[in-house]
């Protein structure tokens, strides 16, 4: 009896400080993603995690297995990373 008491304090503790930890830390970020423009050759996307951060410009190339992310800063845009995703996602290489 002693035992189930200890436990269920316990447990009822850590589910206390898990709630509060929950409720502290804040909602969560939203991130937002629009699709420009489709085709069987490519896809371009935009994307934002944080609200008056410049956005991001995705490129799948369906043909290589490509992503190309860019930033965009006013009238710039840099390639900021590139991602081969035939490993990832077992895409095939068409003629």
């Amino acid at each position: 009896m002693k035992n189930s008491n200890l436990l269920i304090a316990l447990l009822t503790t850590s589910a206390i400080v898990l709630a509060c930890l929950l409720a502290l830390g804040g909602a969560p970020k939203a991130s937002r993603a629009d699709v420009l423009a489709s085709s069987t050759d490519f896809q371009l996307l935009t994307s934002s995690s944080t609200p008056g951060q410049p956005d991001m410009l995705n490129i799948i190339d369906c043909r290589d297995g490509l992503l190309l992310m860019y930033k965009l800063e006013g009238r710039h845009i840099h390639l900021i990373n590139a991602f081969n995703l035939n490993p990832n996602l077992h895409m095939p290489r068409r003629p």
